[in-house]
């Protein structure tokens, strides 16, 4: 028999400050983590303490800001893992550079997993800004 588990605890930061309430969406990821957790993970959703309303470029590079404070918070509150719950990945780079503990960006997960499993593979963007369409994978990691 395997020896038993320690626990973990992980946080979720949504990326739209001062959320007063879990939007909808958050039960369906609650539900997903659970499924896909071991038992006994916590995870804990949160919003940024401050910011910017907004998907400009100022509004991005101070939410930044706000998202490695985050993180800061969840390895000072002795998180074991951050998770940056934004498509954009806001603040992956600065997260990880502030912090010990490990910090997860959904979208670079995703893609990761998508090129263990097939060559090609497709992104759907709701906003065309945000990376020119036909970008290839290795275009996309290329600049890493």
């Amino acid at each position: 028999m395997l020896p038993k588990a320690e626990s973990l605890r992980i946080m979720i930061s949504e990326p739209v400050p001062g959320a007063t309430k879990p939007p909808p969406y958050w039960e369906w990821i609650h539900k997903m983590a659970e499924k896909a957790a071991r038992p006994g993970t916590a995870v804990d959703y949160v919003a940024l303490k401050k910011g910017c309303r907004g998907d400009g470029a100022f509004e991005n590079t101070y939410n930044t800001i706000w998202m490695a404070q985050r993180a800061y918070d969840a390895e000072k509150k002795g998180y074991d893992a951050f998770i940056v719950g934004c498509a954009s990945d806001m603040g992956l780079k600065e997260c990880r550079a502030l912090v010990d503990i490990p910090v997860a960006g959904s979208t670079e997960s995703s893609l990761l997993l998508a090129s263990v499993l097939g060559h090609k593979f497709s992104i759907i963007l709701v906003d065309p800004g945000i990376k020119p369409p036909g970008v290839s994978c290795d275009e996309l990691w290329a600049g890493e």
